[in-house]
């Protein structure tokens, strides 16, 4: 019977230290998933930035709206599904999308701030790239804070 017990005591320390190391993976995986979301709208962003600034000739700061609009829409479809899927949210999907445009359109104003303000300094695509690394880290806050809560 105390082996028995023994037993039982060793497999409920086993389930709560793995419960802490899920918990502990969770918080770790979030960020690191959303970075690797992030990374493909990234290509989706610069990349469609590149083909209309260079090959389009569209103006950088409209080219900046389209692409970071559509970065934003495969951001939004990859975050729900795979960065956030865990989360117990009251909102909606439909109430998450308002959220999450209303987001996205002051990210994008930090975004296109920092491009106008680097454009006179540098090529557009560096212009671009700085302005997509400092928006990350607004991003991801207001995401994780706002949108998937």
């Amino acid at each position: 019977m105390a082996a028995l017990m023994r037993t039982s005591n060793c497999v409920r320390s086993l389930a709560a230290s793995q419960g802490a190391l899920a918990a502990l993976m969770g918080r770790v995986a979030s960020p690191a998933l959303f970075a690797l979301v992030g990374a493909s709208n990234t290509l989706v962003d610069i990349g469609l930035f590149w083909l209309l600034t260079e090959l389009v000739q569209v103006p950088p700061l409209p080219a900046n709206a389209v692409s970071f609009s559509l970065g934003a829409a495969n951001s939004f479809v990859l975050n729900r599904l795979l960065t956030f899927r865990n989360r117990h949210t009251r909102r909606t999907a439909v109430g998450q999308l308002f959220v999450f445009a209303l987001v996205t359109l002051a990210c994008l104003a930090v975004s296109s701030l920092i491009l106008s303000l680097a454009l006179p300094l540098m090529p557009s695509l560096a212009a671009k790239l700085i302005s997509t690394a400092a928006t990350f880290v607004f991003a991801y806050t207001l995401a994780s804070r706002l949108v998937f809560r």
